[in-house]
């Protein structure tokens, strides 16, 4: 996975979901996301690369999840980034996605990046995403610096750890509390 990209409001947007309603398979579900989804959002000006993976966990809450790195935060916010089409005739129902599918979408900005110093840049064959809120902003930092990037960093397989604060965050389009900076870990 590239990193985040560089650049004053650079980004990262993720989408986590779960399918509700039992006439959209999983199956059907992927092929939407792969097949018309990302290409659709690849015609717009704000999205280049976007990343899947499903929880290795059965009973995770939302078991798919999406990452799209952003030049600019702004583009989420845009008349383009409505353009994204969220009918489709192929799917069941009102062929709405939001009617099958329960999204929770997240903004973050990138606030640090530790990479393993030993491995040059690389795709990931995983990736781990946690989310915390710390009570003093400075401390989480120290924390990160001092212990977390340093434990985490003897692991023969991590490559790097991006640290992030959200912007924003919905659930299907409703809009829920700030939760605070994130860690994600790859």
């Amino acid at each position: 996975m590239a990193t985040t990209p560089a650049g004053t409001n650079a980004g990262l947007f993720t989408v986590s979901s779960k399918i509700t309603d039992q006439r959209l398979s999983e199956v059907a579900y992927n092929e939407w996301y792969e097949q018309r989804h990302i290409p659709d959002t690849f015609k717009t000006s704000g999205m280049a690369e976007a990343y899947r993976w499903k929880a290795l966990n059965p009973e995770a809450e939302r078991p798919f999840l999406n990452v799209y790195p952003l030049q600019d935060v702004a583009f989420l916010g845009s008349d383009e980034f409505e353009t994204i089409p969220i009918d489709d005739g192929q799917l069941p129902g009102s062929g709405r996605i939001f009617d099958l599918v329960e999204f929770d979408t997240r903004c973050y900005r990138p606030v640090q990046s530790f990479e393993h110093k030993a491995f040059p840049a690389s795709e990931a064959a995983f990736a781990v995403f946690a989310e915390c809120t710390p009570i003093d902003g400075d401390e989480y930092r120290r924390w990160c610096e001092e212990e977390h990037f340093a434990a985490i960093s003897k692991m023969s397989t991590w490559l790097r750890s991006e640290h992030y604060s959200l912007v924003f965050a919905t659930v299907n389009m409703r809009s829920i509390e700030d939760q605070g900076p994130g860690v994600a870990s790859r």
